[in-house]
């Protein structure tokens, strides 16, 4: 097992949750203390992999956490938006976290370089399609595919996409899909439509998004003919 843990390669998407969930919800949130809780539990669970064998890691940063139809819409930090609609205090906190991920790469590689550390710099991606929406052949950047409500963010948090409906000010709500999610950045909250995936894994399957850049194809290749077991 473990061998066949040597031979794989782990894509990991981290902490978008923790800061959806945890983020300014009280008058006395600490946004450094946070974040360095959050990024020693990332590395915990890294080093976890490693001691059980794994030895390729590619790490997800956060996406603009600011900008997606649930963050953008929910009671904390209003005022303080970009000209896009975005809130900057969501933004400033994820690029904290996203440069003490990159800290923590060059400190794991430094001590265990026997592994690959890489991190997959997703916020780019997203970040440039909130701002271009049209050079990703997207028309809503910011509404929401499947959610209730209309308008720019098409968002109800009381109202969850796949949900049963309920009747709100005596009316029954009930989240729909669109009827063209390719036009949408966004599925329901900050989750990626399939259309808008496509970007993200030509962001790592050509390379163009990886820090430092390896060739994933070629990898794929190397285990796929070795049987998963390389010399």
């Amino acid at each position: 097992m473990r061998e066949h843990f040597s031979n794989s390669i782990y894509l990991i998407e981290t902490a978008h949750n923790d800061y959806v969930s945890g983020a300014f919800k009280s008058e006395d949130f600490d946004g450094v203390s946070f974040t360095e809780s959050v990024i020693a539990a990332v590395r915990d669970s890294l080093q976890a992999l490693y001691y059980s064998g794994a030895r390729t890691f590619l790490v997800m940063n956060l996406t603009p956490l600011g900008c997606n139809p649930s963050t953008a819409t929910n009671k904390y930090r209003t005022e303080n938006r970009d000209k896009y609609g975005c809130k900057l205090d969501y933004l400033e906190l994820v690029n904290s976290h996203n440069r003490q991920l990159i800290e923590l790469q060059n400190d794991l590689s430094i001590k265990y370089p026997a592994a690959e550390w890489v991190i997959f710099d997703a916020y780019t991606i997203m970040l440039d399609a909130y701002h271009n929406p049209s050079k990703y052949g997207v028309k809503y950047p910011f509404r929401a595919c499947c959610g209730y409500g209309g308008g720019k963010y098409n968002y109800n948090s009381e109202v969850s996409c796949g949900k049963a409906g309920k009747v709100i000010n005596g009316t029954f709500a009930v989240a729909k899909r669109c009827s063209d999610p390719s036009l949408h950045i966004i599925w329901d909250t900050l989750h990626p439509v399939e259309s808008f995936c496509y970007y993200l894994a030509r962001g790592i399957l050509d390379g163009t998004h990886l820090s430092p850049s390896i060739n994933i194809k070629e990898r794929f290749n190397y285990i796929s003919k070795a049987g998963g077991i390389t010399e």
